[in-house]
């Protein structure tokens, strides 16, 4: 058992569809919410933007374009948090990033 524990609420379809790209970095578990395929579609093209990469939207006549958009979804998360974890070691290194908490300094003599 850890020395921590603790829990993300789940707080609903918004709040969660994205969780672990601002938790997974550090090991921590989180849930993301799937039950809104269109949300999903979105939240992919708004971090393929932002991390520019390719993005192709799911045909909505596509069979199972429902299954389409949450696999690709779940892909690009996954790539996302990968990447994030690989540069934590730089982040760490270089002093600033996301992966890095400043804390202050000690005033023990």
């Amino acid at each position: 058992m850890s020395a921590h524990s603790f829990h993300i609420p789940v707080m609903g379809t918004g709040f969660t569809v994205d969780t672990p790209l601002h938790v997974a970095r550090y090991g921590i578990s989180s849930v993301v919410s799937l039950g809104d395929d269109l949300l999903l579609e979105q939240m992919r093209r708004y971090h393929c933007e932002r991390e520019r990469l390719p993005f192709e939207p799911v045909n909505p006549r596509a069979p199972n374009a429902r299954v389409l958009r949450t696999r690709h979804y779940l892909d690009v998360l996954d790539r996302l948090v990968a990447r994030q974890v690989a540069d934590l070691p730089a982040t760490a290194r270089a002093g600033s990033g996301p992966g890095v908490m400043r804390l202050p300094a000690s005033k023990c003599s």
